[in-house]
């Protein structure tokens, strides 16, 4: 792996050879981004180039030298990686991991401590690591990786140098897949730009299935009364990754028929579409808030109905109006 076959991520990796090439490298990083892009990937291929024996081209790991292959295995006993444990990153680990980063190298010129998921820092495992961060050991570079800078404290944000990344596009994810030699089951716009989450929905043996159903679903939708709209909200209700697949291809398929209208001559989309997808984001959104699941579907299958049927307007407010929870 080098860096040129990482797909989508060609600003992230300027600014880290940039770095590298003008011997200016940061003493702590934060790669941020979606989920499932490449961000642990970019991370372990920069270890690499730090302590290679034989750089290519002075910008690639040799992939060949004993470092590279070590880091490559997860060997290496100067590269570190801070996992979440359980549902956060505790404090115990921050003071496990300070107390290695102050050894000197065993092997490498430089110590590489990468913290995985940072936004699932404690406040006082966040606190552990701002003092290090401000008093950084030598030789030693941090690599936070998050996907919601939000959650992390301004005081570490401050002291790292900002890495973005960005959604893939489907053709990255259909190049990745040919590179590994792995078949394409999905369509994938349901990946929603994550190659990480590509690989999972590939593994799913019934999506295809799942897939004609919602589609017949949404073909009927237009002419369903009440009584067929909860017999629906029935069936889903009682499996929580089937509402999950359910809403990503709901919002895949109004997606898909965004990109068509505003692809197609004068470049306009219609509303309606935008009120479904809209529904759709809420509906997630009530569900992360712990809302009652058979009434949040209910509603939106309703407000589906509606759009199809041309029954929603667009109000001079600016607001939809369909149903409120």
């Amino acid at each position: 792996m080098a860096f040129y076959d990482v797909k989508g991520q060609d600003r992230a990796i300027e600014l880290l050879l940039g770095s590298f090439l003008s011997q200016r490298v940061s003493h702590a990083y934060l790669f941020y981004g979606p989920e499932g892009v490449g961000k642990h990937k970019v991370a372990t291929l920069f270890a690499q180039l730090l302590n290679c024996e034989h750089p290519l081209d002075g910008k690639e790991p040799c992939q060949t030298c004993g470092s590279c292959r070590k880091i490559s295995s997860g060997s290496h006993p100067d590269i570190i990686t801070v996992k979440p444990e359980g549902a956060s990153i505790k404090i115990a680990q921050m003071r496990m991991m300070q107390e290695r980063a102050f050894y000197k190298c065993y092997e490498g010129r430089i110590k590489v401590i990468m913290v995985e998921e940072a936004q699932l820092l404690t406040s006082e495992a966040a606190n552990s690591l701002l003092k290090i961060l401000e008093e950084p050991p030598r030789d030693t570079l941090f690599i936070l990786m998050t996907q919601d800078t939000r959650k992390l404290p301004l005081t570490v944000l401050s002291r790292c140098q900002g890495i973005p990344f960005t959604w893939l596009s489907d053709d990255d994810i259909a190049d990745i897949f040919a590179q590994q030699g792995l078949e394409v089951r999905i369509p994938l716009v349901l990946a929603q730009g994550s190659m990480g989450k590509a690989l999972v929905l590939n593994e799913k043996t019934k999506l295809s299935a799942l897939i004609q159903e919602v589609g017949k679903m949404l073909a009927e939708l237009k002419n369903s009364g009440y009584h067929e709209i909860f017999s629906q909200v029935e069936k889903l209700e009682k499996d929580k990754e089937l509402v999950s697949l359910t809403l990503e291809i709901l919002a895949a398929h109004y997606r898909d028929q965004l990109i068509r209208e505003i692809n197609r001559p004068g470049g306009q989309n219609d509303t309606a579409t935008l009120f479904a997808l809209e529904e759709i984001t809420k509906v997630d959104y009530y569900l992360k808030s712990n809302a009652n699941t058979r009434l949040v579907l209910e509603v939106l299958l309703i407000n589906l109905r509606n759009i199809e049927r041309g029954e929603r307007g667009y109000n001079p407010d600016g607001k939809s109006s369909g149903s409120q929870i």
